[in-house]
């Protein structure tokens, strides 16, 4: 019941929605790079696509505003890549943490959803689920407190453990 990390943290978010029969939930990181005044931008690609999931991407639009370090640039274009070959979809910032789920991807991830690091990974449950997935370009800003919990020595374990669970993910029996 405790120490859950961000996955559990996330999918207990989830699950008061999907009790509540919540439209939509809202997933925002707590550093502030996500600000509240882009959530507009969300629901409006939501309606346009009729889209289960939307991301917010900081790598669409004409670049302006926050950018990561290149290393970890470098490393999300290695999960968009990896992403691709496992959904076949075009998501260009599949570790972004601001996205709107509809119902239907409420009730998945209120049931489903990755423990550790799960923002690439939730990217396969819901492909494989038939979830249109769709990515609009929104404005971020640097982060506004705590640190990455992914420093510079643990990025190439990182890569690693969220490659095998992308790829258990992809291969696992699912009953969606």
């Amino acid at each position: 019941p405790m120490n859950l990390g961000i996955g559990g943290a996330v999918q207990t978010g989830i699950q008061y929605a999907y009790r509540n029969n919540y439209h939509y939930a809202i997933q925002l990181d707590g550093d502030g790079q996500h600000p509240p005044h882009q959530v507009p931008v969300l629901l409006a690609a939501q309606k346009q696509h009729n889209a289960d999931v939307v991301i917010g991407s900081r790598f669409l639009g004409n670049g302006d505003g926050f950018q990561s370090s290149f290393i970890r640039r470098l490393g999300i274009r290695y999960f968009h890549w990896l992403n691709r070959i496992f959904t076949g979809n075009r998501i260009f910032d599949s570790t972004s943490g601001f996205r709107l789920l509809n119902q239907k991807a409420i009730a998945l991830a209120a049931a489903n959803y990755p423990d550790e690091y799960p923002e690439p990974e939730s990217l396969i449950l819901f492909a494989k689920a038939g979830c249109t997935i769709v990515e609009v370009s929104v404005k971020m800003r640097e982060r506004q407190g705590g640190a990455s919990s992914i420093g510079k020595t643990a990025s190439v374990y990182y890569s690693l453990k969220v490659s095998l669970s992308m790829f258990f993910t992809f291969i696992r029996h699912s009953n969606f």
